[in-house]
């Protein structure tokens, strides 16, 4: 198992590869036949699992929303990994000729990605926090319609790093050389 402080507090981790391989000398050929399945990890970056608090000398924020995060933090965040398998064939010929082929099926998952955006133009955020004080013309923070109810308070939006996303990679590799 693997432990990494930018993992979240309740994220599990279970890397791990195992492999096979049968070789054989056939007169002047060397063959090998191999497979092998596994699981790596990458952790989040520094920082990704916390949160991060405004910025207290944006003193206009402050003044209409009091002291909030903007972006949330993720105790689950768990690292991106990548499972599958992979088998292939190997032929050698001394060191004239050599012809390697590969099949793998992998696949990535918990790919890690932030969530939400800070402003209505790049859509809503995945929260959002109520300013703290009544609109009005000495306090009035520029705020979009976008971010208004319907009694003309400010929202504003918050992010969150979150395990979204999976990809998968599957295809041949060949190598030959001829010397």
């Amino acid at each position: 198992a693997d432990w990494n402080p930018n993992f979240g507090d309740e994220a599990k981790v279970k890397p791990g590869r195992y492999g096979v391989s049968y070789a054989r000398d056939l007169g002047p050929i060397s063959a090998k036949l191999r497979g092998s399945y596994g699981r790596s990890i990458r952790p989040p970056a520094e920082g990704q699992k916390l949160s991060v608090a405004a910025n207290p000398s944006l003193t206009e924020q402050f003044q209409v929303f009091g002291p909030f995060d903007t972006r949330l933090a993720n105790p689950d965040l768990s690292p991106e990994h990548q499972q599958g398998g992979e088998g292939g064939m190997e032929l050698y010929m001394g060191s004239r000729a050599s012809l390697v082929v590969t099949r793998l099926n992998q696949t990535v998952d918990n790919l890690i990605s932030i969530v939400g955006s800070t402003n209505a133009v790049n859509g809503p955020g995945l929260d959002s926090i109520r300013s703290i004080v009544p609109p009005n013309s000495t306090n009035d923070f520029n705020c979009s319609s976008a971010f208004r109810d319907a009694d003309a308070y400010c929202y504003r939006y918050q992010q969150q790093y979150l395990n979204v996303g999976s990809i998968r990679n599957q295809g041949w590799e060949m190598t030959g050389s001829l010397g």
